[in-house]
């Protein structure tokens, strides 16, 4: 079963459209498959972990966000099923909503403006 929050067989196209479209294409094939293997692992937060990184590449961030979103599966959601992190009764789901906030703050963006356009 997924626990996508965007169909998954359009993750690919969503990448394509809302983050790579400003990187060189030398860079493009590498940076895809990162950022597909982080929106992957992000099952259940997908809207979240893409939102984060929209604005990161806006701002010529997105090689330290990928490695943030990386780092905090790794200590954190790698422990919590998929489903689990749609629950925002859970504590796990809690901590990961406030890092996203925390990251998107951290790229200057207010809360009204962060409805992405996926």
């Amino acid at each position: 079963m997924s626990y996508f929050e965007l169909p998954e067989h359009d993750l690919g196209d969503i990448v394509e459209r809302t983050i790579l479209t400003d990187i060189p294409q030398p860079d493009q094939p590498v940076l895809r498959e990162r950022v597909l293997s982080v929106v992957y692992t992000y099952e259940g937060n997908d809207i979240s972990a893409l939102t984060v990184l929209m604005y990161a590449v806006q701002q010529g961030k997105l090689d330290a966000y990928l490695s943030k979103l990386e780092e905090y599966h790794r200590r954190t959601l790698a422990y919590i099923h998929p489903e689990t992190r749609r629950n925002f009764h859970t504590t796990g789901a809690q901590k990961a909503q406030v890092f996203f906030l925390n990251c998107l703050r951290e790229l200057g963006v207010r809360p009204n403006e962060y409805i992405p356009n996926l």
